[in-house]
């Protein structure tokens, strides 16, 4: 085992130095440590702790051994035993809090975190970093808070106290910190591209996009801002400028493939499907473990009329691992099938997609559609419920429903659906037919544009 030269053991040390004068044996050990002789160490240890049970310091070592181990239970039961030494290094204290958590011990866990000293900015931070990967995201904001005034690092803490208020979708307070930062003249481009990210999700696509746009003149090499001020572009119906933009960053970026994956879903957004083919084409040769160039590839091909080269497609990634795990390929099949008139082949894929993804609601709608044309109007109306309870936009859905309750002679379930239908089309000749269209495009794709591997 490498020697255990890391902060934490150190911290240990030094405090075992101010707590006690050490024996000879406690000085053995120190130096076993020192020269990576940890079995020796935790021997000599357990021995001083056997002989002087109300040993703290050597329990702290032997806390910091087990936890470097990952011997979590052992760890927290050590660390318990040197309370004192805990009290004087918030650092140990945190470690103990983790040896918890990863002993399944929540709650005391939480109470440790609790006694840190507000501060401990070092020791207030590791906590909101320890909660934040345990994905308890408004606990760690609030440590991360308290180490805000005096960590070292002003755009570190700043930027890890926003993603914290991020990911717990607390947008207002992550956009008031990120904005505090800039006042005080923190910038990064983590923390511009997190604040255009922010200010968008708010639905404040102005206060986004200048945000971006300064961003890129700062940043002009980081792709993520071209991509997240094409996204305020396409959510403002202007798929031009957003498809401008893209290319700029192309030309800075020849070779980012998030850049590429973009440009693609604009050019078939926009219907210029040759364009947007060749982009997929290339994603999938770039990245032949990546699902989504062919996902796109196959939504190109069924726009483009080429339904036999995007079923066959789509059968070779449902064959692969990926393509088991995803729903679009089957929702996609599904689709090919009832346009060629095959509606039980379209029921089963559209099934195996729920199954993968339950909350899909243009499946759903799809589904209920199928049931209803079939005669199997519970099961109609239940899809059809569950797609309009999913998006209730789905205009299509609403009009489907409105005749299932009509044929089940509920006649006032039916005048209400149509209703709606009223309300979506005027909504839709309100916004205009581009951007309605749009919106719905980007919730049934949501991903397409970023798949992961």
């Amino acid at each position: 085992m490498k020697p255990l030269a890391f902060n934490l053991l150190l911290l240990t040390l030094f405090f075992i130095s101010v707590c006690s004068a050490q024996s000879d044996r406690m000085a053995q050990a120190q130096a076993y440590l020192q020269q990576g002789k940890v079995d020796q160490a935790q021997k000599l240890l357990l021995e001083i702790v056997r002989q002087q049970p109300h040993r703290q310091p050597a329990f702290a070592m032997l806390g910091q051994i087990a936890f470097s181990r990952k011997e979590f239970q052992q760890a927290a039961q050590h660390f318990r035993r040197a309370p004192q030494v805990l009290a004087a290094n918030p650092l140990l204290r945190l470690n103990l809090a983790e040896a918890l958590f990863e002993s399944r011990a929540d709650a005391e866990a939480r109470k440790e975190l609790a006694t840190l000293p507000a501060a401990s900015a070092p020791a207030q931070f590791e906590a909101g970093l320890l909660l934040a990967r345990r994905g308890e995201f408004s606990a760690a904001a609030e440590h991360f808070l308290k180490a805000w005034p005096n960590y070292p690092k002003p755009s570190v803490i700043a930027y890890n106290l926003a993603l914290a208020q991020y990911s717990a979708r607390q947008l207002k307070e992550c956009v008031a910190t990120l904005e505090d930062a800039r006042k005080r003249g923190i910038r990064t481009a983590d923390l511009a591209n997190l604040l255009g990210q922010s200010y968008s999700e708010l639905g404040s696509n102005a206060e986004a996009s200048q945000v971006l746009r300064q961003a890129i003149k700062l940043y002009p090499h980081d792709e993520r801002n071209y991509v997240s001020l094409a996204r305020v572009l396409i959510e403002e119906d202007d798929m031009t400028e957003a498809l401008e933009m893209i290319q700029q960053g192309l030309s800075r970026l020849p070779r980012s493939l998030a850049l590429l994956q973009q440009r693609a879903y604009l050019l078939m957004t926009l219907g210029r499907y040759p364009e947007a083919e060749a982009d997929y084409r290339r994603l999938a040769q770039a990245d032949a473990a990546s699902s989504g160039a062919s996902i796109g590839l196959a939504f190109v091909l069924i726009h483009s009329q080429r339904q036999a080269e995007a079923t066959d497609l789509l059968e070779k990634l449902i064959a692969t691992p990926a393509g088991v795990r995803q729903f679009f390929p089957h929702y996609l099949l599904g689709e090919i099938s009832v346009r060629q008139g095959l509606e039980g082949a379209a029921i089963a894929h559209f099934e195996r997609a729920l199954a993968v993804q339950p909350n899909s609601a243009s499946v759903r709608s799809s589904l209920g559609k199928l049931y209803l044309k079939k005669g199997d109007l519970p099961k109609a109306v239940s899809e059809l419920e569950g797609a309009i309870r999913l998006d209730a936009t789905d205009t299509a859905a609403y009009y489907q429903l409105s005749i299932a309750y009509r044929k089940q002679g509920k006649a006032q379930e039916a005048q209400r659906a149509l209703a709606q239908v009223r309300h979506l089309n005027e909504t839709e000749r309100q916004l205009g037919t581009s951007r309605f269209l749009t919106r719905k495009l980007k919730g049934l794709t949501a991903g397409l544009a970023s798949s992961a591997p």
